[in-house]
């Protein structure tokens, strides 16, 4: 299987890609928060894999999935692990610069399953039946080159969310039962720091930076639903 390493700025990380999967792996420990499949939460981590499954994956003994990438990439446990049916080729990789500081964005994007929370049931069970169906979620992945206070590393959650739901807004992305999307049944958004300074208190719009994070994850987005769409 063909490996491509796409160049992260953030020193001492390492973004490989193959068919299936999506691999960072780090030198330096990465402080990260995540709602990962597999060691979401607040986690010290060296590792990431987004990780492609077929649409009729069973979603038992997640951890044995990634055993076997863990090995072929030679990562440190623990490896905080996503999955999307989205093709690995439709993924927006991007480095960029804010304040000094670089960052990392890398996501993949489905709208099949498009959900809202006053919509409890804007998921179809039916929906891999569809004849014209795409499979559906938004990873979001972000990482620095920095140290994030506690509060800031949370208020990118919101930061991160926000953006994402303004794009859905602008392209008028309902549910099944027609109502304004704000996202998929399965999105997940993983925030990750790798350094000690600079120290980044806040992260809101309030921020320059914030605005600039919030702007880049949105364009990013953009560009990961149109290769969706095509």
């Amino acid at each position: 299987m063909t490996i491509n390493k796409f160049e992260s700025k953030i020193r001492d990380l390492t973004i490989s890609m193959d068919k299936k999967n999506i691999v960072f792996n780090s030198k330096r420990e990465m402080q990260c928060i995540s709602n990962a499949a597999v060691n979401g939460g607040r986690i010290k981590a060296h590792s990431i894999v987004n990780h492609h499954v077929k649409l009729d994956f069973n979603f038992t003994s997640l951890e044995n999935i990634f055993e076997p990438i863990q090995k072929k990439y030679n990562l440190i446990e623990p490896t905080i692990g996503l999955l999307t049916a989205v093709k690995m080729e439709e993924a927006v990789l991007i480095n960029e610069k804010i304040d000094n500081i670089n960052f990392t964005v890398v996501l993949t994007a489905g709208l099949s399953n498009s959900i809202a929370p006053f919509d409890c049931e804007g998921v179809n069970n039916d929906y891999k039946h569809e004849k014209n169906y795409k499979p559906g979620t938004i990873n979001i992945i972000i990482l620095f080159d920095c140290k994030l206070t506690e509060y800031a590393l949370v208020n990118l959650i919101i930061t991160l969310t926000e953006a994402k739901t303004l794009l859905l807004s602008k392209y008028n992305i309902r549910t099944s039962n027609n109502n304004q999307a704000t996202g998929t049944s399965t999105d997940t958004i993983t925030i990750g720091y790798l350094g000690n300074i600079p120290l980044v208190k806040w992260t809101g719009y309030s921020t320059k930076f914030g605005q600039y994070v919030g702007k880049t994850v949105y364009s990013c987005l953009e560009k990961a639903i149109r290769k969706w769409r095509d």
